[in-house]
């Protein structure tokens, strides 16, 4: 009878010792990969038929600065702004769709540091598809934009750093099957 009580009890406990093993420790400072979501965004914007070159200006109402797009009907175009605050660790990103009255689309896009200040740019460039197409954008366009902050490359390389650690410290709940902490190192290629 002794036994069975001490295995009985032996039992209990292994069960509540797994219980608690298996369910996952309170979560660390995990910084999920995700698409940041954007600061702002222009909405969908309706433009009139136009005789002369395509013009989109938008001027941010979040930020301090403005971008503009200008497309002539030989397909060269300029793409330009500005954004005038400083962002510590950050990078700028914007991204401004032009759509034809076909559903046609196509995307400018800028990318800069504003850790330290704010960033100007400037892109002229010449498109076949602008060129070939100038009469479907013309005749009636909808154009949209929108921009958000991800961390700058140095910034990236720290947290990366960071989380490595996090994954050095993880090693004991990988060993004891955690699914979630194999999950998240793996990005890391550690093996356990």
């Amino acid at each position: 009878m002794k036994h069975l009580r001490l295995f009985s009890l032996l039992t209990v406990w292994v069960f509540v010792a797994s219980s608690a093993f298996a369910s996952p420790p309170p979560p660390a400072t995990q910084t999920a990969v995700v698409v940041p979501a954007p600061v702002e965004t222009s909405g969908i914007r309706h433009a009139a038929p136009s005789k002369g070159p395509i013009v989109v200006n938008w001027h941010f109402k979040k930020g301090q600065g403005s971008t503009n797009l200008t497309v002539n009907s030989d397909g060269t175009y300029l793409f330009s702004g500005n954004y005038k605050r400083a962002v510590p660790n950050k990078d700028f990103d914007l991204t401004l769709a032009l759509k034809s009255s076909l559903g046609g689309v196509i995307l400018f896009h800028y990318i800069g540091n504003v850790s330290n200040g704010g960033v100007q740019w400037s892109k002229q460039g010449k498109s076949a598809i602008l060129k070939d197409d100038f009469k479907t954008f013309a005749n009636g366009h909808d154009w949209s934009g929108a921009y958000h902050f991800e961390l700058d490359p140095l910034a990236r390389k720290e947290l990366r750093e960071e989380q490595v650690q996090e994954c050095a410290g993880l090693a004991w709940a990988g060993a004891l099957g955690w699914a979630g902490a194999t999950k998240f190192c793996q990005q890391f290629n550690a093996a356990w």
